[in-house]
Parts: C-alpha cells; structure tokens; sequence
C-alpha cells in the first residue's frame, strides 16, 4: 500500500479507507472482549489497516 498526500488522494481510495476504518472498528467493537481469540483478531485488524486483506475478507476470518 502506497502513502497518498492530501493533494493526490482520490475519492475511491478515501472510501476504501473508510471502509477498511469502518470494519476495524466493528471487528474491534464486537470481538475484542473475547481473550481466547485476541491474538488472531489483533493480527486481522493489522493486515486490513495494512491493506493486506479486505474488508470482506476481515470479516470472514473472524466470524463466528
């Protein structure tokens, strides 16, 4: 993943952002109570804030 500036960031790369935010924040808010499995949500919010996975993909990995 690339660092825009304010000056060269586009709109579809702001809502990406926003929606990566967005899941972390959910992920974090319903899941992070639940100790057996922080280490693995803690590596997932990492690699979504990272770019490495999408938001779906976060999502799947800690459903359940």
């Amino acid at each position: 993943m690339t660092r825009d500036s304010a000056n060269t960031i586009t709109d579809d790369r702001l809502d990406d952002l926003y929606e990566r935010l967005a899941t972390a924040a959910h992920i974090a808010d319903t899941l992070m109570c639940t100790p057996r499995r922080h280490g693995a949500i803690v590596a997932v919010l990492r690699d979504l804030c990272a770019g490495d996975i999408t938001p779906d993909y976060a999502l799947a990995r800690t459903a359940g």
